[in-house]
């Protein structure tokens, strides 16, 4: 039996060592300007706990991801196509984790318009982003007018 443990440890280790693990930053995001559309979806000031996926992550795989994480739920805001966030709005999913089948009616779009630093190395501590949200929730009516600026400080989750 203290063999089979010994090999099941070192098999454990051995499995352990050579996995690979995602980079990902956790930490706030904020509201920091909204549209007119945003009258009635959100507020500047809004804010929540938030994670960042960067897809030019070393050893990370090639999409990337913003979610904001509220006390009931979560919404995943990832991107549709391969690569990291840019300056242009792209279009993203937009999935609810935590409260029911929600299904948006409309498209979301993400932009990111600084992100501090510039290339993230394994060494990397803490990430900042700045960039807007277009239509936040996916709704349609005044609510896909709406353009929520936003701003995110996350430091190096363990994985």
């Amino acid at each position: 039996m203290v063999k089979f443990a010994a090999l099941s440890l070192s098999v454990l280790c051995l499995t352990a060592t050579t996995a690979s693990a995602e980079i990902l930053f956790r930490g706030s995001m904020r509201i920091t300007a909204v549209s007119a559309g945003c009258t009635g979806v959100v507020g500047v000031n809004n804010q929540w706990n938030a994670q960042f996926h960067p897809a030019t992550a070393p050893g990370n795989d090639n999409w990337s991801a913003l979610n904001r994480i509220d006390q009931y739920g979560a919404q995943s805001y990832r991107k549709l196509t391969a690569g990291a966030f840019t300056a242009s709005f792209q279009r993203v999913s937009n999935n609810g984790i935590g409260w029911s089948d929600y299904t948006p009616s409309k498209p979301t779009f993400v932009s990111v318009s600084v992100q501090t630093p510039g290339t993230i190395k394994a060494t990397t501590v803490g990430v900042s982003l700045t960039g807007q949200i277009k239509n936040i929730f996916g709704d349609s009516g005044s609510a896909e007018n709406c353009v929520a600026s936003f701003a995110f400080a996350g430091v190096k989750s363990p994985q």
